[in-house]
């Protein structure tokens, strides 16, 4: 069985009780329990990777997992744009082989020493888009229904029916919870986290 489209997912919400909402109100409960969903976690669904020069506008940006110079194959190492400004270079305007990355703005990564030539590879969380028509989502299937819980959720509220809406939302985070345990696992031959201070990484349980 083929996972839900957005069509889908409305259609299935409505057999829930809810047939009598229209398209674009249904479609909003829809979309807003989607993207929770996905606001959750680093899920791996969202994890991509797109390269470009700085600056680097990534318009779905949500959170950068690493940025690699891909020219000269380094790693870049995160700064805060405030502290290379109060404590290495109030300008930013030095140039050279990029030793850092930062955020300009939201979307927008730049590098320091500021570079643009060399080659960047980000490795980055996105923002999900809004479904529309017959858009497919990201979220694995065997999971998809807690798309349509959280819809239900969202019109329990809204109708004032808080006891139903906190019944179901007990259920609906335990969904959360398996589908964290079964897409998060941690890996069982090396450490469970890693500590970066500086240039040098550490790992450990």
């Amino acid at each position: 069985m083929a996972a839900m489209n957005f069509s889908e997912l409305k259609t299935e919400f409505a057999a829930r009780g809810y047939d009598y909402l229209n398209s674009t109100r249904s479609g909003r409960y829809v979309n807003q329990s989607y993207k929770s969903i996905c606001n959750r976690a680093a899920w791996p669904f969202l994890r991509t990777t797109t390269t470009g020069t700085a600056p680097l506008t990534i318009s779905d940006l949500r959170a950068v997992l690493n940025v690699v110079d891909t020219t000269t194959n380094a790693k870049l190492y995160h700064a805060d744009r405030r502290h290379l400004i109060e404590s290495v270079d109030t300008l930013l305007t030095t140039t050279g082989a990029p030793t850092y990355w930062y955020q300009e703005a939201r979307t927008i990564i730049k590098v320091y020493p500021a570079n643009t030539t060399d080659t960047l590879s980000v490795h980055y969380l996105k923002v999900p888009a809004t479904l529309t028509s017959t858009d497919a989502h990201l979220i694995p299937e065997e999971f998809e229904d807690l798309i349509i819980d959280g819809a239900v959720i969202r019109a329990l509220k809204d109708n004032d029916e808080l006891d139903a809406a906190a019944s179901l939302t007990q259920f609906y985070n335990e969904g959360l919870r398996e589908m964290q345990d079964a897409l998060l696992s941690r890996a069982h031959d090396g450490p469970n986290y890693i500590i970066q201070t500086n240039n040098y990484e550490m790992g450990g349980y």
